[in-house]
C-alpha cells in the first residue's frame, strides 16, 4: 500500500494483480482479490 508515484500508477499495478487473478484458477486468485 502507498507504492508508486502516482495513483495512476498504482490503478495500474491493480489492473496486473486483477489480471493475475483472472488467470490464476482456483480460490487463492480470489482471496487474492478479497485481501486488495
Amino acid at each position: 500500500m502507498g507504492m508508486g508515484p502516482r495513483p495512476g500508477e498504482r490503478q495500474q499495478e491493480l489492473w496486473i494483480a486483477t489480471s493475475r487473478v483472472a488467470s490464476a484458477p482456483g480460490p487463492r486468485g480470489v482471496t487474492t482479490l478479497s485481501t486488495m
